[in-house]
């Protein structure tokens, strides 16, 4: 494979692993209902609540790996999200 396609799939596999998230997880898969905005708004908070659980994971990686300070900071953020 190529290093431009090995890119391309790298880029593909992680939007096909986030749409798979939000159909199975949050409910993408069987909206419940009917109008284009209640569609929109239904989809918009599977990825809103998405992207919380990544940004979550970061913040726990992030307060794994700095210093004692930093790692204060991190935790006092998550406990007022």
């Amino acid at each position: 494979m190529a290093p431009y396609e090995a890119e391309r799939n790298k880029i593909r596999s992680g939007a096909e692993r986030t749409n798979n998230r939000l159909k199975e997880d949050f409910g993408a898969n069987n909206v419940m209902v009917k109008g284009h905005s209640k569609v929109t708004h239904h989809l918009m908070f599977g990825v809103i609540n998405c992207l919380r659980i990544r940004l979550w994971v970061c913040l726990v990686r992030l307060s794994k790996n700095s210093n004692r300070t930093t790692a204060g900071v991190v935790r006092l953020t998550i406990r007022n999200i």
